[in-house]
């Protein structure tokens, strides 16, 4: 795949002049494949089912649904509410879209698509794919695959799809090996490949289970040219995927024994924040009646985030530990409303924005720090002092951040995930956009029948 990458209008905020350092901002950076591969087509029928190699070539994206299942349980008088998981480990729905194909491969992908209406199939993820960090010489005794298999969806037990290739985009060999233990560099298989590989010419892909596919379909764009869009549901059972995570997930900060999620919005698309209010509304005779529930309203924001692979795993091993919406955590408001003033070991000065009596409630403060880790909270109460508001903090600092070291403050919230379901759409194996929500939670209690 041949890429060309460019960039436009560079920014230089006032103050800055040439031969002078200043504040730059790169305004746009854009990637453009100026040509693809043509993507190949096999299939190899296995006891457990029937594998699908095809290479897949990025003409179209790879898009993967994560869902959990969770029972929750509001009570009718109050916002209180109680959730139950209903499964410990998720289902996928995986979308593969192909195009750019030449006649050729459109033929072979047609043959492989109408067995798939009778098999169960065995898809690589290739969102996925690992590549070699040695050379592999086939012998009996080798069954060490040393590899960069980090971020990526493989497990034990799990099956692997080895494809070698001859310089171009058509494997030479594939192999289906499973893997038998993990180690920190290398992955030790059930046997071994059965050719030797080098690094420049092998790919890796875990592989997944997928039910039968009953509607495939083709979009011909002429009579020679077509895409190709798949939706394959994940198979349930022992061979399924497993969690990327349990517990506490690693490399997020923790308040009151709960991770703090506060992601950086794609701002290619407009954030979306919806106060929403608990209650019901019904129509009587030529008026509305409205019966409403809580002192106040629950915040969700919609999340549109664009990661590289290291940051896209950390947000999706993020989701896995919370089960969908099952377990909570913290948030901070995507605004940060106030400038830090001072600061004391118990009490935080912020600007003071607006109108004092309109500033509402306050349960808990969340910091922004300059080195990336975030810092939450209790608020006791708040004091006027005209020209500034004293938060007086429930639970101190450790120690009194400085001023200089907080870029910025706002609400914190006690939340979960609005929704059991993750979508993850990989616009080439090594960039991914989530999209995902949260909503406030204002009691967890146990609901009574």
């Amino acid at each position: 795949m041949t890429t060309r990458i460019y960039r436009q209008g560079v920014e230089v905020a006032a103050g800055a002049s040439s031969g002078h350092s200043g504040d730059v901002r790169l305004r746009q950076v854009g990637l453009e494949v100026m040509a693809r591969p043509t993507p190949s087509v096999d299939a190899l029928a296995l006891p457990a089912g029937v594998v699908e190699a095809f290479v897949h070539n990025w003409g179209g994206e790879v898009s993967m649904e994560t869902a959990y299942q969770t029972s929750v349980n509001n009570s009718s008088d109050n916002v209180a509410e109680e959730r139950r998981a209903l499964q410990d480990r998720p289902t996928r729905t995986l979308e593969i879209s192909w195009n750019g194909m030449d006649r050729d491969s459109l033929d072979r992908i047609l043959v492989v698509i109408k067995k798939m209406t009778e098999n169960q199939w065995v898809v690589p993820l290739y969102q996925d794919q690992v590549y070699l960090t040695q050379a592999y010489t086939d012998a009996p005794a080798n069954n060490n695959l040393y590899c960069n298999f980090q971020d990526r969806r493989i497990h034990i037990g799990g099956r692997l799809a080895i494809m070698q290739f001859a310089g171009n985009y058509i494997p030479e060999n594939v192999a289906y090996v499973t893997v038998a233990r993990k180690h920190r560099d290398y992955l030790i298989l059930d046997s071994n490949v059965g050719f030797d590989l080098t690094v420049g010419n092998t790919i890796v892909l875990p592989c997944m289970d997928v039910e039968y596919v009953l509607e495939p379909a083709i979009t011909y764009t002429t009579d020679r040219v077509g895409e190709v869009k798949l939706t394959l549901q994940e198979v349930a059972g022992p061979s399924a995927l497993v969690p990327s995570w349990h517990g506490l997930p690693d490399g997020w900060d923790v308040y009151q024994d709960l991770p703090i999620f506060d992601p950086a919005h794609d701002w290619s698309t407009s954030l979306q924040a919806t106060y929403r209010k608990q209650g019901s509304q019904r129509d009587l005779g030529r008026g509305i009646i409205t019966n409403l529930r809580g002192d106040r309203p629950r915040l969700e924001v919609s999340w549109v985030l664009s990661l590289d692979r290291e940051e896209a795993f950390k947000v999706i091993r993020f989701f896995d530990s919370r089960m969908g919406r099952a377990l909570p955590f913290f948030t901070i408001d995507p605004e940060d409303l106030w400038d830090p003033i001072a600061s004391t070991t118990s009490t935080l000065d912020i600007s003071a924005q607006g109108t004092f009596s309109d500033l509402g409630y306050f349960d808990y403060v969340g910091l922004r720090m300059q080195d990336g880790s975030k810092i939450i909270r209790g608020v006791d109460s708040i004091d006027d002092h005209s020209t500034f508001w004293r938060i007086n903090l429930s639970e101190n600092f450790s120690t009194a951040p400085s001023v200089s070291d907080i870029v910025g403050v706002a609400r914190a919230r006690k939340s979960r995930f609005s929704k059991d379901t993750m979508e993850e759409r990989w616009v080439t194996d090594d960039w991914c956009r989530l999209s995902l929500s949260t909503i406030e939670l204002l009691e967890e209690k146990e609901i009574g029948e």
